[in-house]
């Protein structure tokens, strides 16, 4: 069944574009502030830390802001607010003033992906989200890859302003994507139920009356929303141990050249773009916990081949990293629709702004974590940093069933059991249901 799609091209576009700019300027971020300042790397890998660590708290703002603006007043702010960040970093001439752009740049970043999510739930519906969550990581992956692919050629040109010109064009996206949100309509999910030929099918159990909206507080009680953001902060840690970790393991440890990285990279890229949308069509209609313990495991096995290729003889590591990154790309592929739709599906449909900004905060932290936590793991031994992603693995697919049941009803029964779920577990959630 093909994902339909009228009514939300201008949002598609705008993804496409933001994500085009972001991979203009995303792989050569240390990079230019070395040739465009007179900072030290060590200087510069602190300001970007010390401006990750002061955007943790935003997510929890924006989810009152969703409330009162809206999640796609929102949205279009957030590509505002980096636009104007990005913008800024071509005036950054100390460390002071790279702290002060890199949270202006971050801080939009976590008001767009926070409201993002509210957004995709209230335009589509329970049966499509997952499909949806997937097909926005596709055209982000793809973005990320032409961007990167045009900066490198324009780079490799050697041309004067080169540089300068990149974090300008990454903000020039960023605006032009806010002003097509600003001009998209969005369809009202009547609408989208009619384009689907389908509509939702009420639940089996009494409604769950209505009740004020949700706070922090009840968020903060909810215990599968909790132990779905622990589980999503071991999936960052996770997935950031290849975009982080993996240049210098097969650089130094396995002793490859620097060109193999860009092709595993590439490899990643192309598998994401291509197959991550079929597959979770094909997939849609698996219980969301199966899923999740399956790439639990699939990354498991990843993790442990990792580990393999530093004690077997070299000639053999080229061939093992590439089966490596294909099973690790079918892992990504699987978890990450999967958890973001999860996160909407064990939402209550007033307040669901605050359950977004907490799970949001789980990605906060462990991109903040994730460096100092996978260079030290590294240090102590490749040992050490793989088997530790391979507990968490373990963890992950042994936790997924505190969240949902072992064996919840697919998604395309439109049947809404896991707001159902929570609803018996606090008391004041409406039921509904959906898929990251």
């Amino acid at each position: 069944m093909p994902m339909p799609i009228a009514g939300r091209v201008g949002l598609i576009t705008a993804m496409m574009i933001d994500s085009l700019g972001t991979g203009l300027f995303l792989p050569f971020t240390i990079l230019y502030f070395i040739r465009a300042t007179k900072l030290s790397t060590a200087s510069i890998g602190l300001s970007l830390t010390i401006a990750a660590l002061l955007v943790l708290p935003v997510p929890m703002a924006v989810g009152v802001a969703v409330d009162r603006l809206g999640s796609r007043l929102v949205v279009i702010l957030g590509n505002f607010v980096s636009a104007v960040g990005f913008a800024s970093y071509i005036i950054v001439g100390n460390q002071l003033e790279l702290v002060g752009a890199a949270v202006l740049a971050g801080a939009g970043q976590a008001m767009f992906w926070t409201a993002i999510r509210s957004l995709i739930a209230e335009i589509t519906t329970a049966g499509e989200r997952r499909t949806w969550f997937a097909f926005q990581v596709s055209i982000r992956n793809a973005g990320y890859a032409l961007g990167a692919l045009a900066a490198t050629f324009a780079v490799g040109l050697s041309v004067p302003g080169v540089f300068r010109s990149l974090p300008a064009l990454d903000a020039a996206s960023f605006a032009l994507a806010g002003v097509l949100v600003f001009r998209w309509q969005p369809p009202s999910l009547e609408f989208v139920k009619d384009q689907n030929n389908t509509t939702d099918l009420q639940p089996l159990t009494p409604p769950v009356p209505p009740t004020p909206p949700a706070t922090y507080r009840s968020a903060l009680a909810d215990s599968a929303l909790l132990t779905l953001s622990a589980i999503n902060l071991a999936f960052v840690l996770c997935v950031l141990s290849v975009s982080l970790i993996m240049s210098v393991y097969v650089v130094k440890t396995l002793h490859q050249a620097p060109w193999v990285v860009g092709q595993l990279f590439a490899l990643n890229t192309i598998l994401v773009v291509v197959v991550q949308t079929p597959l979770t069509l094909r997939t849609r209609t698996v219980p969301a916990g199966k899923i999740v313990r399956a790439a639990a495991a699939v990354w498991a096995v990843s993790f442990a081949l990792l580990w393999t290729a530093s004690i077997i003889p070299g000639k053999y590591r080229i061939a093992i990293l590439i089966v490596d990154i294909i099973i690790f790309t079918i892992g990504e592929m699987l978890f990450s629709p999967t958890l973001n739709a999860l996160a909407i599906e064990i939402s209550p449909e007033r307040g669901s702004s605050r359950h977004m900004s907490v799970f949001q905060l789980s990605w906060n932290v462990g991109s903040a974590v994730a460096p100092a936590i996978l260079t030290q793991l590294l240090t102590a031994g490749p040992e050490w940093l793989w088997s530790t992603l391979v507990i968490l693995c373990i963890l992950m697919g042994a936790t997924i069933s505190m969240v949902v049941p072992q064996a919840s009803p697919p998604a395309s029964n439109h049947r809404k059991p896991f707001r159902l779920r929570a609803a018996s577990r606090t008391g004041n959630h409406d039921s509904a249901q959906s898929a990251h």
